[in-house]
């Protein structure tokens, strides 16, 4: 009757019901649905195939004309001389940091033997310092006694 090896009854509220064409009252029609297997056959019958499959040979054309292009292996062979004045390159790099590296080290234990021979003379600067600020507030208390005392040169002090 159907064609099909398979028929599936089933309730489907949620599908529209739509009967055939055909409007003959001699045998009781049973509403379809579509399968999930009819859902995508009908999806692919609404894809444009050709024009897909025209578009890829296409792009296959083009991306064969690249390949084959003289522009791609000069390309490449400049690519492999870049590697090689890469590695070129990092080698130098790498003699001159541990000639860098060295001198760094040298630089250090060179400045810290300057802190250490300076510290003394930090000690020294430092109580220089002390002694001219005691200095100064004795010429300044000096002062002041002089603008109050002017007489305080002659007589001495009170």
């Amino acid at each position: 009757m159907t064609g099909q090896l398979y028929v599936q009854l089933d309730f489907m509220p949620e599908v529209p019901i739509v009967y055939n064409e055909e409007d003959d009252d001699r045998y009781q029609e049973i509403p379809t649905a579509p399968s999930p297997l009819d859902k995508i056959q009908m999806t692919l019958e609404t894809l444009p195939l050709s024009e897909m499959v025209n578009n890829a040979a296409e792009i296959l054309k083009k991306v064969d004309h690249f390949v084959q292009s003289p522009a791609l292996a000069e390309g490449l062979s400049n690519v492999g001389e870049m590697v090689k004045e890469l590695r070129i390159l990092a080698e130098h790099i790498d003699q001159r940091s541990d000639v860098l590296s060295n001198e760094v080290v040298a630089l250090s234990k060179a400045s810290s033997e300057t802190l250490k021979d300076a510290r003394p003379a930090v000690r020294e600067l430092q109580g220089s310092l002390e002694e001219m600020q005691a200095l100064s507030r004795s010429i300044r208390r000096l002062a002041d006694l002089l603008e109050r005392q002017p007489e305080s040169v002659i007589l001495g002090k009170d």
